[in-house]
């Protein structure tokens, strides 16, 4: 009796006993197009691939020697593209179980450049916060408008989606403002699934909404502040936080439905 007591207490403190030995901040997220599997990336290269229905790990590899991971993309389910901290690229191939060096390349957040959904036309913002809206075969220039220094731009199905220290606002593609929304606290990461935005805050908070601003959702999601946010779903978004937690919720119940170590 006394045996099957402390393996009781055992089986109690044993994920606690895990946590305290795993607190690496998580700091780059990413979802395979099928919606199957989560990629996670720590502060130390270790790249994490889970299956997202049930947590089971299915690969690992660690990055060494490169200041932890920045960001992830899945290629395909046999592909993942990993930018290192210290702006190198590789690819992981899962059949091989290797990592290969990539072509450095300037991603769309780096040139402060984004693509349309139909892939017909691309958004450029200079430094100094003049905005173009450009035909991409024909290089006419379809609008443009001075907006400041954004963070960060991402098209959505509703137009282009700029994310500021204080405030997210939506444009046309023809640059009209469509709303603007203040932010209670600087913003560290953005994600858009169809018509859902979601943005990660600092101070830990998620605040989530759909791309015409009829509603919005904030919720605290972490202790700490948050690294990255990605959607799963229409229905789910998966964050990582500086606490080493990775959260998966419902959207829009704001209801979290698991939480992995990295």
């Amino acid at each position: 009796m006394d045996f099957l007591k402390a393996f009781g207490w055992f089986c109690l403190f044993l994920p606690l006993l895990v946590q305290a030995q795993t607190l690496t901040p998580v700091l780059a997220l990413a979802v395979s197009a099928e919606n199957t599997q989560l990629a996670t990336g720590t502060l130390d290269g270790l790249l994490r691939v889970r299956d997202l229905a049930t947590g089971e790990e299915l690969y690992r590899q660690l990055l060494q020697g490169h200041e932890g991971i920045a960001t992830l993309e899945f290629e395909n389910l046999d592909s993942i593209l990993i930018e290192a901290r210290d702006g190198s690229f590789w690819r992981w191939r899962v059949s091989s179980g290797r990592l290969q060096s990539a072509t450095a390349r300037e991603t769309t957040e780096r040139k402060k450049e984004v693509l349309s959904p139909n892939k017909t036309l691309t958004a450029r913002l200079d430094q100094n916060g003049l905005l173009r809206v450009i035909e991409l075969v024909s290089g006419k220039l379809v609008a443009e408008s001075a907006v400041g220094e954004a963070r960060t731009m991402i098209w959505t199905a509703f137009g282009i989606l700029l994310l500021y220290d204080q405030a997210l606002v939506l444009r046309t593609t023809r640059l009209e403002k469509l709303w603007s929304l203040s932010l209670p606290s600087r913003p560290s990461a953005a994600a858009v699934q169809g018509v859902n935005w979601a943005v990660a805050l600092f101070d830990g908070q998620i605040l989530a909404g759909e791309s015409d601003g009829q509603s919005t959702v904030i919720w605290k999601a972490h202790s700490s502040a948050i690294n990255a946010v990605a959607w799963a779903d229409d229905h789910r978004l998966v964050t990582a936080g500086a606490d080493s937690i990775v959260s998966i919720w419902s959207y829009p119940g704001a209801k979290v439905l698991g939480k992995v170590l990295p």
